[in-house]
């Protein structure tokens, strides 16, 4: 007759192996959360230009021509003239408080019902900053802040019609060119310029943490 004894672990092997689970588990999830953060934000960029650029073109159509060129009201004005009939939002915040671009106070700030928002103010173009978390931090540019504009045919160093910040003046800047004034210029607002070119995916030479 014969006797079988069962094996178990023992309380010490439990914990080495739940401690050894936790120290892989600490040392990935920071970078599965980052690769989450791009691909979503990258979704949201993507989404948007995709969407204004709609709305412009169509609001073009209907006026007939680029609308910036004889426009001299304020930016709320122009969104609610030209954009606001082809766009969904969920509400307008007009003048609020410390939220800038190109460290110029908005004039606005239209909710989107993802989550995103957006600033807008007027100046040389109109100019919108992207928020692809709302209002959740960091609020930084080049991190989940990026600048668009919408320019007439004849401003001076910008594209006419939509796109991201660029003002080198040149009709396709290339991509060193593009990662150069992510990483130096006003505040990493041009760093939706280098995401377009990339297809609007965050590359691992990407200058900013998200």
């Amino acid at each position: 007759m014969y006797i079988y004894k069962k094996q178990g672990f023992t309380l010490a092997e439990v914990l080495i192996t739940l401690g050894i689970i936790g120290v892989v588990a600490a040392l990935t999830m920071p970078s599965l959360i980052q690769n989450y953060k791009k691909k979503e934000y990258s979704v949201r960029l993507k989404k948007f230009n995709s969407v204004m650029a709609n709305a412009l073109r169509l609001s073009e159509y209907e006026n007939g021509g680029n609308l910036f060129d004889n426009y001299s009201g304020t930016a709320l004005d122009f969104f609610t003239a030209y954009i606001a009939p082809h766009l969904i939002y969920t509400k307008i915040i007009k003048s609020p408080s410390g939220r800038y671009l190109d460290s110029v106070p908005v004039e606005a700030t239209v909710f989107f019902n993802d989550g995103t928002l957006m600033d807008i103010r007027v100046g040389a173009c109109m100019g919108y900053l992207f928020d692809v978390n709302g209002d959740a931090k960091p609020n930084a540019t080049g991190r989940d802040q990026f600048g668009f504009v919408y320019c007439g045919n004849n401003t001076p160093n910008w594209k006419t019609g939509w796109g991201p910040y660029d003002n080198s003046g040149l009709e396709f800047p290339t991509r060193d060119l593009l990662l150069t004034q992510c990483k130096r210029e006003v505040a990493a607002t041009y760093c939706s310029g280098l995401l377009q070119y990339d297809d609007w995916e965050f590359k691992d030479d990407y200058p900013y943490k998200l």
